[in-house]
């Protein structure tokens, strides 16, 4: 069974299918999470969320040909539900079922790409839905109701904040050195900086969110989506 197929994007023709017979049978299908894409010594990868049997696992796979370079053991109900994050050359994971953050290296060995893993975290950065942000070396996302930063090198947490607000599956967008943190309430801003914690203002935003979307951001203007509702702000003041 194909977890993912590449397709010419012109004709619609089948370039691969993984896994295939070089790649052993997965017993389940694609993850929820939406598969991320990376360039490593002029080698491009595509990683995604396996849905399989006995563990659930991500997959680094050659965006060439389908080839799975890697595989790591994540574990959780769903394969993985936020989506993995390529930064340079290190891929951060992070889920809530169960919770878990991990960051993996990645590295060319006999002209394929590896993974190790440089840490593993059950408190912090135990995303439920959403997928992190990275920006200047933090990391910055929830867990248990917080709003935290951590330090993509080794996971160290930098601050966090507590809000009852955040809870259900919160999400975050960062974007000129500002969060704007969607709770299920109050839409915030704050300052994206390891320094600390500095708000910058909030407002009562009115949306029955259901599942939380991560907010938008396009030409100066912030979107949210909820069950029956779009909000629209103007962010830059015009």
């Amino acid at each position: 069974r194909a977890v993912v197929v590449a397709a010419d994007k012109m004709s619609g023709k089948v370039l691969w299918r993984a896994p295939s017979s070089a790649t052993a049978s997965s017993r389940g299908g694609s993850g929820i999470a939406s598969p991320s894409y990376q360039v490593i010594a002029g080698i491009p990868q595509v990683i995604l969320s396996v849905y399989s049997s006995p563990a659930n696992e991500i997959w680094g796979l050659s965006a060439v040909t389908g080839e799975r370079f890697w595989r790591y053991a994540c574990g959780g109900h769903y394969g993985m539900i936020p989506s993995p994050v390529a930064v340079g050359s290190r891929v951060f994971l992070s889920d809530g079922l169960p919770p878990y953050s991990a960051c993996l290296q990645m590295y060319v060995r006999e002209g394929q790409l590896k993974a190790r893993q440089v840490y593993h975290d059950e408190r912090n950065q135990c995303n439920l839905y959403h997928t992190a942000s990275v920006a200047d070396g933090c990391v910055y996302g929830f867990s248990r109701s917080s709003l935290q930063c951590t330090r993509l090198d080794d996971g160290e947490l930098l601050w966090k904040r507590d809000d009852r607000d955040w809870t259900g599956g919160p999400q975050l967008v960062v974007a000129d050195g500002l969060i704007f943190a969607l709770g299920a309430r109050d839409l915030v801003l704050a300052e994206a900086a390891a320094a600390g914690y500095r708000e910058r203002g909030r407002v009562r935003h009115g949306v029955s969110l259901g599942y939380p979307q991560q907010p938008t951001l396009a030409n100066g203007r912030l979107y949210i989506r909820g069950d029956k509702d779009i909000v629209c702000y103007d962010v830059l003041g015009r």
